[in-house]
């Protein structure tokens, strides 16, 4: 006689692994298996933020970005944090990016899926960040996932994130994260509200700093932070906002 359960029966008699059992019995029994699998990354998306990012970046670099340079140093903003970041520009025209993307083979539905073309009153969709500073926001595995947009000048909105698409969720991405992880396992996180704020304190050395993307915390962002073993400090401006 043999010992044991339904699952080392099925696996003697099949010569199965357990998992393989495990989906066997649960065909049988009509019983649906629960998974915690992520969902696979569109990586045609990723790879359109990439190529915006080195659009935006390459632009910065150009002699039409030197007034977002100089408010850069007036930041104190390293070049190797600028790099690091990979920090960039968007031209002011509206059709720049777009047809950028489009000249690399990108149709403009797929640019529009990644979140960074808006429509305007005339119904034609135009680039979303124009005359921004550009920040890449990364999702904590590293892929690069979207953007924000920080104005120049007295204009409003202040800041602009891409449009929420398939790989850009904001309630569930930290800024920063995937360059803090680390250091937040051991040192704690400090969480602050802007993009700024992070890149500065990390060229300083102070790597365990992310950002919320907005004052509010989400159950999502304070599920990236289960690592840590230490203290969670939250920074946030001392405005109203902040303080609720």
């Amino acid at each position: 006689a043999m010992g044991g359960d339904a699952f080392s029966f099925l696996m003697a008699i099949e010569s199965v692994t357990f998992g393989q059992a495990l989906k066997l019995l649960a065909d049988r029994t009509g019983l649906a298996i629960p998974t915690n699998k992520v969902p696979p990354k569109d990586n045609s998306l990723i790879n359109i933020n990439s190529a915006a990012s080195q659009f935006f970046s390459d632009y910065l670099s150009s002699k039409e970005g030197h007034a977002a340079r100089k408010y850069l140093a007036t930041r104190k903003m390293t070049a190797k944090a600028t790099t690091q970041f990979q920090l960039g520009l968007s031209p002011r025209d509206g059709a720049s990016l777009k047809r950028h993307l489009q000249g690399i083979g990108y149709s403009e539905e797929q640019i529009i899926l990644a979140g960074l073309l808006s429509q305007n009153r005339d119904g034609i969709y135009q680039d979303l960040f124009r005359g921004r500073l550009i920040f890449p926001i990364w999702d904590a595995q590293g892929s690069l996932v979207g953007f924000g947009g920080r104005v120049l000048d007295k204009s409003n909105p202040k800041y602009l994130n891409s449009r929420q698409s398939p790989v850009f969720d904001k309630g569930q991405i930290l800024y920063g994260y995937h360059w803090a992880k680390e250091s937040m396992e051991t040192e704690g996180a400090v969480i602050v509200e802007g993009y700024m704020d992070v890149i500065t304190a990390h060229q300083e050395g102070f790597t365990n700093v992310v950002a919320s993307m907005g004052t509010s915390l989400t159950q999502h962002q304070t599920h990236l932070l289960h690592n840590t073993n230490k203290d969670v400090v939250l920074a946030l401006d001392p405005d109203k906002a902040g303080q609720e």
